[in-house]
């Protein structure tokens, strides 16, 4: 038996957050890579959804951390600006409710998932200056909920 490969909160709001004009999958992980990869423009990071589902609808409404992140490899101070700046364009994105619903093609590497359909995404915390960095890097984060739920899902 073949299980078939659904998304999860993670890779549902990664595939969301790549399809904001100005973003890309590039930009956004779960993970923080080396900055050398992410340092002119910035880096997005995703953590694990928490809240619940709806009792009679294969529906999915969690809250994500969003983690914002920006750094200058020759200086010690924190570029907040550049921090800032992605997670209000991330905020911004969530009052454009002309295309607030979003059929999304989730994939992980060469992994193909279940297609899914993002109905709406509110901002829950303001934008925040996060501290305690050791790198001096500027880490700015906010959270979101998503309502979502798999494409022509079949459940039995």
């Amino acid at each position: 038996m073949s299980l078939p490969n659904r998304p999860n909160t993670d890779l549902v709001t990664l595939a969301w957050l790549a399809s904001i004009p100005g973003l890309s999958a590039d930009m956004c992980a779960t993970t923080l890579p080396d900055p050398s990869v992410w340092s002119a423009d910035g880096f997005v990071v995703v953590t694990g959804g928490v809240g619940g589902t709806m009792l009679d609808v294969p529906a999915k409404a969690p809250v994500v951390q969003i983690d914002c992140y920006a750094t200058v490899a020759s200086s010690n101070k924190p570029p907040w600006g550049v921090a800032h700046r992605l997670a209000e364009h991330i905020r911004a994105e969530t009052f454009q409710r002309d295309r607030a619903v979003r059929d999304l093609e989730i994939a992980a590497g060469p992994v193909t998932y279940l297609p899914a359909r993002v109905a709406s995404v509110r901002l829950v915390t303001e934008p925040r200056r996060m501290y305690g960095d050791p790198a001096d890097w500027a880490h700015v984060g906010l959270d979101l909920q998503l309502l979502w739920t798999e494409i022509e899902a079949t459940y039995s």
